[in-house]
């Protein structure tokens, strides 16, 4: 059995590290050039397909753009035609292809002999982390197998999949995927020893902002919620620089800045820019013999690069904002902020949060790039059990989403709250909605809104040859188990037979998209009343609904023919009027149901059958 330590994995959109612990401390592992960073990018030579990872593939872009793959994380466990996908496609910077492929998956396409050629976004991500693992084996002396992952805290059940997919294709196992925000805190308060706090983890990558509200108490890291935005990174900074510097050129009616190639010099340019923005007030970036004859120069001012991203700078402090509610703490509870990712480093970024916190809570004495990687090597070391005094580094994780099942009427029934410590299992019962029913079929959503129309469907299963009985006399139990590596397992079981079916989440049933985050979540808060009134009508709906088929189910009690003819109408009439319906209208419902209900309620007293109640 080997002996061979586990390693952290950062598996970032921009740039990836790793880090091993020993000798009672972090440690970041370099790779061939000697750089703790590797650029999170491959080149596929077009003559062989032989892949190159990091710096390297970075300088042979040029050569065949197409090839040169990045932002495989963004990409990774999303639809084709997710909106995000659409978007990035139709961008300026993107130099390469995305295709539909396997299962509708967004794919990348590029050419080899000249031949097309399909690769999915986790056999990018997984040639980066061989190329991890591989630096990791040279420069340790051992075999490499076993590793913590970083993702981030708003990663879906597809993307945590495909990133441990991703995983496995490079020859390793995943101890544990662990959220970055959260491995950020295990090695800020590992390496600062404290404790009894609440940190709140501000992680502003190249491609992702996650926030984290973490309780430190003692011995164990308490993920309390988290928000994000998958859709808000430091790509997005130099994206807003690209457009005004390009809206320039264009004008000048110069073919030279029509062109792919220009246009990824321009977008690197622009992320130098932002950079060198961080630490100077103005600055000027130089492009020799852009068109084999003259210069191209390209000017800003820190606060002209301000006001160009002011909206950015805003969405970055919602997301903080909504991360306290959601927490239900106040921003004095907060006793320290750490500051990770690249993007920290932008003064308006640390500005916006001094302002808002105090100075003084501001925590900006770890390297934004490794703090991710070390505090996963952490968390590795301790799942090993290679390090006795790293027992008060347990971490609880939480889910990022509301999950539940879909109730007859799109009403959401929530099984797992938003922010749920993982891992976690619950039941909730259900009954059958009709008449007779031999099928029933459960779709499970994540989402915040009640109508699950809103919501985000991540897959669907039956159960078949159920007893056949009056609507709601059939019932199951519908339990739900997420693991921590946040990835869902549903099984259903009928009661009275024991038949039973069981859904794991796979990549192909799920995708989040940038509209249907927001819906549930921010529309959440926005329309909980429009909601409240949804779920009374629903509710309201049900009962009435059940006691109709009720009296469908014993019509065959009503002795006259005549009658007999006339209750099944005045039933099939009524479920046929309330279907159509809008949500608002309970007053209807109900002025409906009477009407119906003071039709039939003398023939069935007569018949001995139930009465109506309302």
């Amino acid at each position: 059995m080997s002996n061979a330590p586990a390693i952290g994995i950062d598996l970032g959109t921009t740039f990836s590290c790793a880090s091993v612990y020993r000798r009672g401390r972090p440690e970041l592992i370099p790779n061939a050039e000697g750089d703790r960073l590797t650029p999170s990018i491959v080149y596929f030579n077009p003559r062989t397909g032989v892949p190159s990872v990091g710096q390297i593939a970075d300088e042979l872009l040029t050569q065949c753009p197409k090839n040169g793959l990045l932002d495989a994380k963004r990409i990774i466990g999303r639809k084709y035609d997710d909106e995000f996908i659409s978007r990035y496609t139709n961008s300026n910077e993107i130099h390469f292809s995305l295709v539909r492929g396997n299962d509708d998956q967004a794919a990348f396409e590029i050419e080899v002999s000249g031949e097309t050629v399909i690769k999915k976004p986790e056999e990018v991500s997984a040639e980066v982390l061989k190329y991890l693992r591989r630096t990791a084996c040279e420069y340790l002396g051992e075999d490499i197998t076993k590793a913590v992952i970083s993702v981030p805290a708003y990663f879906s059940n597809a993307q945590r999949k495909a990133t441990k997919a991703a995983a496995e294709l490079a020859g390793l196992t995943v101890l544990k995927l662990i959220t970055e925000p959260t491995a950020a805190a295990v090695h800020y308060v590992s390496d600062k020893l404290r404790t009894n706090s609440n940190v709140l983890v501000f992680d502003f990558g190249g491609g992702t902002l996650d926030v984290s509200l973490i309780k430190v108490n003692r011995n164990v890291f308490e993920v309390r919620a988290v928000y994000g935005d998958t859709l808000l990174g430091g790509r997005n900074f130099d994206e807003a620089l690209f457009e005004h510097f390009y809206k320039d050129f264009l004008d000048m009616n110069n073919d030279n800045f029509a062109g792919k190639k220009f246009r990824r010099r321009l977008s690197c340019m622009c992320a130098n820019l932002k950079k060198k923005l961080s630490t100077n007030e103005e600055f000027t970036l130089f492009l020799d013999r852009y068109d084999g004859n003259s210069d191209l120069s390209i000017f800003m001012k820190r606060a002209k690069f301000e006001e160009i991203n002011e909206c950015i700078f805003q969405r970055a402090l919602d997301v903080v904002k909504l991360c306290l509610e959601d927490s239900d703490l106040k921003k004095s509870d907060i006793d320290e902020v750490i500051l990770v990712g690249g993007s920290t480093r932008i003064p308006k970024i640390r500005e916006s949060l001094n302002d808002y916190f105090g100075s003084e809570k501001i925590k900006t004495d770890l390297n934004p790039d490794e703090a991710v990687a070390a505090g996963a090597s952490i968390h590795a070391a301790f799942l090993l059990g290679d390090c006795q005094n790293l027992e008060k580094y347990r971490v609880t994780e939480v889910t990022p989403m509301s999950l539940g099942v879909n109730e007859t009427g799109n009403l959401m029934n929530f099984c797992i709250p938003k922010n749920s410590r993982l891992p976690i299992e619950v039941s909730s019962n259900l009954v059958t909605s009709f008449n007779n029913q031999s099928i029933i079929t459960f779709s499970i959503y994540e989402g915040e809104r009640k109508n699950t129309i809103y919501n985000n469907k991540l897959g669907e299963f039956s159960i078949t040859n159920i007893p056949k009985k009056r609507a709601g006399d059939v019932e199951f139990s519908v339990h739900f188990h997420l693991d921590e590596d946040g990835i869902l397992t549903i099984t259903a079981r009928e009661k009275s037979t024991g038949r039973n079916n069981k859904l794991v989440v796979t990549m192909g049933q799920f995708r989040l998209s940038e509209r249907k985050i927001k819906l549930s979540l921010e529309d959440a808060r926005k329309h909980k009343i429009q909601d409240d009134v949804f779920e009374n009508f629903v509710r309201c709906k049900q009962r009435l609904d059940k006691q109709c088929r009720h009296v469908l189910y014993d019509i065959e009690k009503i002795s006259s023919e005549s009658d007999k003819v006339f209750v099944k109408e005045r039933c099939e009439g009524f479920l046929r009027d309330v279907n159509t319906l809008d949500f608002t209208e309970i007053e209807k419902l109900e002025a409906k149901f009477a009407v119906f209900n003071n039709s039939v309620s003398n023939i069935l007293m007569k018949n001995c059958m139930l009465s109506l109640n309302y």
